[in-house]
């Protein structure tokens, strides 16, 4: 029975992902009894028709062959699978997601080395089972896109797969630490997915009781803030690894964050654009703000800059792509005039450095959305041969693009924000010693364009410092049972988080963070490491650093001439 599909519904991503992938629809293997049969032979292209028809508006037809979306995953709005798996069969399976299978196959091993180095246990054996952690992100991309995962999700696995080993590394070796299983979950292009996602996380902890936490949220979208409600509801522990808008934060009290909030690296961004020589060694005397008003992350970040530097001597400029995943505007977000495409966007630019040579432009917006604007400026560049960019730590996801933002536009001198860069605290912080020893170990050979500048990159680290975070948190809640494991749960390592870890925090890959919970005022470090750094092909350096990078090392001032940090 095969129903060849000539034509049909182009923007029906789910019609078009299943008859792609199962143009051959099995029968049914069992009768269907006499009554059917009789009419088989007058009405059997009705039938194929029937399913056809149940397939393209969504009905389940359990008896056309295997479902690609296998365990609790399921078809997602652009058509593929998400939802919540073990290791890396059921996503992604395109050339360019192959690192980041890699990584789930990286984790998949680490959990069954777990499973088998307990199962080997007796039943009576003090020493603690495993606990596991879902990483919720964004595992694909959509239909057609240049970067199927975007916004550092390969940087963000890593770091966490590499957490994983170091802390089961110590906790099957000493007994005194819980060892961690990690799931995915997939939350599907640039969280389109996430509360439906979410909800497959709590169906699942519901019957798992091994699920005490959640990682992840690196984008900062209006999409993950319904997710991380769900999550909160449930009384899920949450902590995340680079996500950064100062919403995130007011989702529940069941969150806490690693990374800067976007009202700090607002204000350190104004002073670094305030005093710093970045246009052809002088300062800027004016600034050029381009924002997307419809991206939570973007808007937020914009808002805290211009709140900082000041409105006299900034020029905002809104541009919205066509793909954006919630094209409306967020309330409260950055208001002034808006280009409808980037080509427009960077002519405004260029007539701006054209008309003002100290102008710089400073970047809130995407970084998978940077690449396309300095394509389009190295098109137009005879009025704007040079131009210096200052952007948000977003950015960083274009620095392992197969060509490098200078590459694109040679008149490019690019400073960026990131969130803590380990080789720049290696001597003075044990844990990103650490962390820098279990890259190198592990990816020694790894020096491709997109992945071999990923050292420096400070998701990787930031979500090391998350996946230790919730692993202390586990250990400490342990401890508290005094060795009775069938009491440790989720809800006992949320009372841990909230009362703050014992010692006040850790010295973690990215600076010090002050786990303090929300019982002693806080879930996030106020005065968390931030810095930003000069990019160019002899590598990035650190321009700026502020912030506490370790237990009595505070950093408040920058530059030779010792601005003061905000």
């Amino acid at each position: 029975m095969v129903v060849p599909v000539e034509e049909g519904p182009e923007d029906d991503q789910a019609a078009t992902y299943w008859l792609g992938r199962w143009p051959t629809l099995a029968p049914p293997t069992h009768r269907w009894g006499p009554g059917v049969e009789v009419a088989g032979a007058l009405g059997a292209g009705v039938l194929a028709l029937a399913v056809a028809a149940g397939l393209l508006v969504g009905v389940p037809f359990t008896n056309v062959g295997p479902d690609p979306c296998l365990g609790s995953t399921f078809l997602g709005t652009d058509g593929q699978c998400v939802g919540v798996a073990e290791g890396a069969a059921s996503f992604g399976t395109g050339d360019s997601e192959r690192a980041v299978r890699d990584v789930l196959q990286r984790i998949e091993q680490q959990n069954e080395q777990v499973e088998q180095e307990l199962s080997g246990r007796d039943a009576d054996d003090p020493r603690p089972r495993s606990r596991t952690v879902v990483y919720f992100g964004s595992l694909s991309g959509g239909k057609d896109a240049e970067d199927p995962v975007r916004g550092g999700t390969l940087a963000e696995l890593r770091g966490l797969a590499l957490a994983q080993a170091y802390v089961n590394a110590q906790a099957l070796r000493t007994g005194e630490r819980v060892p961690l299983r990690v799931l995915a979950a997939n939350a599907g292009d640039r969280f389109k997915d996430a509360p439906a996602v979410a909800r497959r996380i709590v169906d699942l902890a519901e019957k798992d009781r091994s699920i005490v936490g959640v990682v992840g949220f690196g984008q900062s979208r209006r999409r993950t803030y319904e997710a991380m409600v769900i999550l909160d509801e449930a009384g899920l522990p949450m902590v995340g690894t680079s996500g950064t808008a100062d919403e995130l934060l007011r989702q529940g009290e069941h969150y806490y964050q690693t990374a800067p909030t976007d009202t700090r690296a607002g204000q350190v961004m104004a002073s670094f654009a305030e005093h710093a020589a970045m246009v052809d060694g002088r300062t800027a005397l004016r600034v050029r703000l381009i924002a997307d008003p419809s991206d939570a992350y973007s808007a937020s970040l914009a808002t805290a800059f211009r709140s900082a530097y000041g409105d006299e001597r900034t020029d905002m400029l809104l541009y919205t792509p066509t793909d954006a995943p919630e094209p409306s505007p967020v309330p409260g977000g950055p208001v002034g005039p808006s280009v409808q495409a980037v080509e427009d966007l960077a002519r405004e630019v260029c007539r701006a450095v054209a008309a003002e040579p100290r102008t710089a432009v400073v970047w809130a917006g995407r970084g998978s959305h940077f690449q396309l604007f300095l394509g389009e400026l190295a098109r137009d560049s005879r009025d704007c041969p040079e131009v210096s960019v200052l952007g948000g730590d977003d950015v960083t996801n274009a620095l392992t693009e197969e060509r490098r933002p200078w590459e694109v536009f040679a008149g490019l001198t690019l400073y960026y924000v990131s969130h803590g860069r380990a080789p720049a605290l290696s001597g003075a912080s044990g844990e990103a010693g650490a962390f820098l020893s279990a890259y190198d170990r592990t990816y020694a050979d790894d020096h491709g364009a997109r992945t071999g500048g990923m050292r420096q990159d400070a998701h990787v680290a930031l979500a090391w410092d998350a996946m230790r975070y919730l692993a202390e948190g586990v250990d400490q809640a342990w401890r508290g049972t005094g060795g009775n494991d069938e009491r440790l749960d989720r809800g006992l390592l949320q009372a841990v988080l909230y009362q703050g870890l014992g010692g006040g925090g850790f010295d973690g890959a990215t600076g010090r963070i002050e786990a303090h919970g929300a019982a002693g005022g806080g879930r996030l470090t106020e005065q968390k490491l931030t810095a930003v750094e000069q990019g160019g092909e002899k590598g990035s350096r650190t321009v700026l650093l502020c912030g506490t990078v370790a237990r009595g090392d505070v950093r408040d001032v920058w530059g030779p001439e010792k601005h003061p940090c905000p």
